[in-house]
Formats: C-alpha cells, structure tokens, sequence
C-alpha cells in the first residue's frame, strides 16, 4: 500500500443536494431509476450552500478489464519523476469497469471526469453503508505512451452537494501488443481516498489521505 497527501484544486458546480421523503430499500424495488438517487438524498440531512461541511467520506476507485476482469497495474518510480512515484498503468484501444465506492453515502455522484471526458454510467447501488457506480472507461482514442514518459490522468466526481473530489494520477499506456510490460508491477486492487466536505458549492473536498492498494 502507498500512501500520499491530498490534492486540492477548484471547479465550479451548480448543482445542490435536495431533501425527499423517507424510502427504504425495500421500498425502491420496481420503482423508476432516479429512487436510488433519492434514496442516498433521503439518507443525508439537508445541505444547502451554506452548510457547515465537515463530513467524512472515503471514496474508493477499482479498475477493471471489461473482458477478463484483470485490475490496472502500478509501478513504483520512486524519485525518475517529479511529479509523482506512483505510475498507474493501462492498455489502449481497451475497455475497462470503473468502480466508485463512497462509504457512508453521504451525497452520489452526478459526473464523472475521468482524463478530461466524462464517462458513462452503467448501474448504481446503494445502501445504508455505501453506494457503488459502476462506468465505463474506453481508451480507445489513448496514444501508447512514449518510452521513458508518463502521462497525467485527470479525475473529477462531481457530487450533489455542489463539490467535487480533484486528483490526479500518472499513467502510462501500453499497445495491446505489449502486455507483458504492462503486467510488470503489482495489480492495483483499488484507490482510496479520505475526503471531509467544506460545505460550499463549487467547493473541492479536502483530500486528507490517498492509498494505492
């Protein structure tokens, strides 16, 4: 496991968390798509702009082939690069699942920015400890990375509260051809990182810690 300080940064939203009626679990079988969303809102007390912040929140983000289920894999880089030491890496031309866990679910996410595009939601759960959104990432239009270069990832999740979670990762992308080097490394299991809302709209969540696992 790697473990780094936050990131933080900013980007403007409008969108703000509404209060619904009481539902239960039982209660969103046979009911339309948005009674998952309105289930998570009815388990949050009311937020506004002027809200208080200080929520904690972990939010989790596992990688995953869409053909074999085979995770990304990252590589230690130590000191070669100067912006991080951690590289994610992935194959282009490639389809992978995008899993974001938030435990409690304390606000879901309306957009995902994953390396500048936003990507499809294909499902959502959620329950009294957690929700899962599940994606689709393509990396189809994805350059391979030239030798001894690394990329910047770019990640948002634009949350109903107005906030979004900011990172950034460093990748490097492989030709399907290549994969025995892009299996060089350990398989990344998941991203994790621990998030405290502000409380302001447009605001971005203070990132206290990230671990590669």
């Amino acid at each position: 496991m790697v473990d780094r300080a936050g990131w933080s940064g900013a980007c403007a939203n409008a969108l703000i968390c509404r209060p619904s009626s009481s539902l239960s679990v039982a209660g969103l079988v046979g009911c339309c798509p948005h009674s998952l969303t309105d289930f998570l809102r009815a388990r949050t007390p009311r937020r506004m702009a002027s809200s208080k912040g200080g929520e904690f929140f972990r939010i989790n983000f596992m990688v995953r082939s869409e053909g074999d289920g085979r995770p990304l894999y990252i590589k230690n880089d130590g000191s070669r690069f100067k912006d991080d030491s951690v590289t994610v890496k992935a194959l282009t031309g490639h389809k992978y699942k995008v899993e974001v866990t938030i435990r409690p679910p304390i606000c879901a996410p309306t957009r995902l920015s994953w390396g500048g595009a936003d990507l499809s939601k294909e499902s959502e759960k959620v329950d009294g400890a957690s929700g899962l959104f599940t994606y689709e990432w393509n990396t189809v239009a994805v350059e391979p990375s030239k030798s001894g270069t690394r990329s910047r990832l770019p990640l948002v999740v634009f949350l109903e509260n107005g906030e979004q979670v900011m990172f950034s990762l460093q990748a490097k992308y492989y030709k399907p051809a290549d994969e025995s080097h892009y299996r060089w490394g350990d398989e990344l299991k998941g991203i994790e990182l621990e998030c405290t809302t502000t409380g302001n709209v447009g605001d971005t969540v203070k990132i206290s810690k990230t671990a590669f696992r």
